[in-house]
């Protein structure tokens, strides 16, 4: 809840807002920092680490979600659902964006300028792939150590 410290009779101070304390903001998020224990070889993997991080921070989000959170009956995300999602983007070298889908899954999205895209939908007890490469249309069960392959593949990395 917002801090609001009225005005004194020596000036119209603004109210102060603590954004840390306003409703749905966990405090005990990880924030983006530089990490002194490891040595990063070049600028892009300090910013993954980053994205990397945020993502973190959006999963852990996403458990204060409560039941029908979407207006549509969503259920709640579980904290197994969370955890697997979180080892799933930790072996990926290329960052998704993430997104709670209604189907009590966790979505993990990439997409090309030239409209090529790729997303996984975890399960609790699968994961599905879809790809869209030159307007081609492809949808499977992947493992959750094959994601990393799949993204590196879709970006032409080996």
């Amino acid at each position: 809840m917002a801090i609001y410290h009225p005005p004194n009779q020596k000036s119209d101070r603004i109210p102060k807002i603590n954004p840390i304390k306003q409703k749905g903001i966990n405090e005990n998020l990880i924030p983006i920092a530089i990490f002194p224990e490891q040595k990063f070889t070049n600028k892009e993997d300090l910013f993954n680490k980053g994205i990397l991080l945020n993502n973190f921070n959006k999963l852990d989000n996403f458990l204060l979600l409560e039941s029908n959170w979407n207006l549509n009956g969503a259920e709640k995300f579980s904290k197994n659902l969370i955890d697997l999602t979180k080892t799933v983007i930790n072996s990926i070298s290329i960052q998704p964006e993430i997104f709670p889908t209604g189907r009590n899954s966790i979505q993990l999205e990439w997409e090309k300028d030239n409209g090529d895209y790729l997303e996984f939908e975890v399960f609790q007890n699968e994961i599905i792939c879809l790809e869209i490469i030159e307007k081609v249309e492809k949808s499977f069960a992947v493992k959750a150590e094959n994601v990393n392959s799949i993204v590196r593949n879709f970006y032409g990395k080996q």
